[in-house]
C-alpha cells in the first residue's frame, strides 16, 4: 500500500513538473478582442435626391372617355427615422418629405382638350425591415404616401376650363441597400412604387346642365440616393 502511494505521488509530481515547464514565465498576455459587427440601432436623419416617372389617367364613365399621360421630374428632400437591430434583423420606422417637380400633360386633338398634372411635393411614413451584413443593410420599405396633385383641363389654345386640386393619400412599396461608411455616416440607394388611387369629381356642363362624373388616378415610380447621419 505504501509502495503504491509512493509511486502515485511520484507520477503526479513528475506530470506537474512537465506541465509547469511548458507554461511561459512572466505575466500572461491579455486575450485579443474580436471586433463585433456594425450595429444599426439608433436614430438617424439625412437628405436624398431622386428622379421619378409615372402616369395619370382621366376617365368619364358615362361617355366611356379615357386618356392616359406620363409624368416625369426630379425631387429632393429630408428623411428621419429609427432602427432597432436584433441579431442580423433590422426593423425601423421612417418619415420623409420631398419637394418635387413631377409634371406631365397630353393633348387630345379630337376633342380640342389638354390634360395636365403637377405634383409639387411627396411625403411618406414607412416601416423598414431588412437584413444586416455587417456594414451593408438590405431592406424593404413600405407605408402610407401623401401628395397634392393639381389637374387642369384646357383647350388647345390654353384657355382653362377646369382645375382640380386636392391632397391625396396612397401607399408606397419598395426596397434598397444602405452602406455604413463609419459609425456616423451611411449612404443609400432605393426604389419605390407609389399609387395614390382614384379621385372622383362631378362636372356640370354649361348650358345643358348635364352632370358628368369623372375620376383621375396618379401613379409614380421613383429612384433615389441619400446620405444619413446616425446618432
Amino acid at each position: 500500500m505504501l509502495r503504491a502511494l509512493t509511486v502515485g505521488f511520484l507520477v503526479v509530481g513528475l506530470g506537474g513538473a512537465a506541465i509547469a515547464a511548458d507554461v511561459p514565465s512572466g505575466p500572461l498576455a491579455a486575450p485579443v478582442a474580436v471586433p463585433g459587427g456594425f450595429d444599426w440601432t439608433g436614430f438617424y436623419f439625412g437628405a436624398q435626391v431622386g428622379a421619378g416617372w409615372g402616369s395619370s389617367s382621366w376617365t368619364t364613365p358615362s361617355t366611356r372617355y379615357s386618356i392616359d399621360w406620363d409624368q416625369r421630374g426630379f425631387f429632393g428632400g429630408l428623411h428621419a427615422g429609427y432602427n432597432r437591430q436584433v441579431g442580423a434583423f433590422v426593423l425601423g420606422v421612417q418619415g420623409d418629405v420631398d419637394f418635387a417637380g413631377l409634371d406631365g400633360d397630353k393633348r387630345d386633338v379630337n376633342y380640342n382638350v389638354r390634360f395636365k398634372t403637377d405634383q409639387n411635393w411627396l411625403a411618406s411614413i414607412d416601416l423598414r425591415a431588412g437584413w444586416a451584413l455587417d456594414r451593408t443593410l438590405i431592406y424593404g420599405i413600405g407605408g402610407a404616401a401623401f401628395t397634392t396633385a393639381s389637374h387642369s383641363i384646357a383647350n388647345l389654345s390654353g384657355v382653362p376650363s377646369h382645375q382640380y386640386d386636392g391632397n391625396r393619400i396612397g401607399w408606397n412599396l419598395g426596397g434598397g441597400a444602405e452602406y455604413a461608411l463609419d459609425p456616423k455616416w451611411s449612404l443609400r440607394a432605393e426604389y419605390r412604387y407609389t399609387d395614390f388611387g382614384k379621385a372622383d369629381f362631378a362636372q356640370v356642363q354649361m348650358g345643358s346642365g348635364v352632370v358628368y362624373a369623372h375620376d383621375y388616378s396618379v401613379r409614380a415610380q421613383t429612384v433615389r440616393a441619400g446620405v444619413s447621419y446616425h446618432f
